[in-house]
């Protein structure tokens, strides 16, 4: 049974031991660590526990982690940013997490508009770190609509 908190246990077992040999190679070549995680759309306390990536376990040995804000490719509304940011805000520690906006949607890539309000919304919750990916998926109109979000730069 895969969703069993034990295997999940299990797993988070496996990856700290990888990640604690992870860390002493990217840290000996003078380099940061920075783990990507997925997110527990089931239940956001969950911190990627049952993936055996949990958050905190994680930042033990990681000196940043990425978390994998891709609601579009489940069909999620943007407004999930706000309950995922307050919850990363809430239990983390904030210059330690980066929000990784996922341009990927079912159809392609989100609407310009759904970054904007999901950059927005991540933002408004207290999570100040956003990264957005891939860049091969970001059009001109999704750079407009991040401008009406940041501003310009140097403006």
């Amino acid at each position: 049974d895969f969703d069993d908190p034990s295997v999940w246990d299990w797993r988070n077992a496996r990856m700290q031991a990888f990640l604690e040999r992870a860390t002493v190679a990217v840290h000996a070549a003078n380099r940061r660590f920075y783990v990507d995680v997925p997110v527990s759309w089931d239940d956001l306390k969950r911190h990627g526990r049952d993936s055996g990536l949990d958050y905190k376990g994680v930042l033990r040995h990681a000196d940043r982690i990425v978390v994998w804000n891709y609601f579009a490719m489940d069909g999620r509304p943007a407004e999930v940013s706000r309950d995922l940011a307050q919850e990363l805000r809430r239990s983390l520690p904030r210059d330690r997490v980066f929000v990784s906006i996922g341009l990927w949607a079912r159809e392609g890539a989100m609407s310009p508009q759904d970054l904007a309000r999901a950059v927005a919304l991540t933002l408004d919750a207290g999570m100040p770190n956003i990264w957005i990916t891939p860049n091969h998926l970001l059009t001109p109109q999704h750079w407009e609509a991040l401008t009406s979000v940041l501003g310009r730069p140097g403006g």
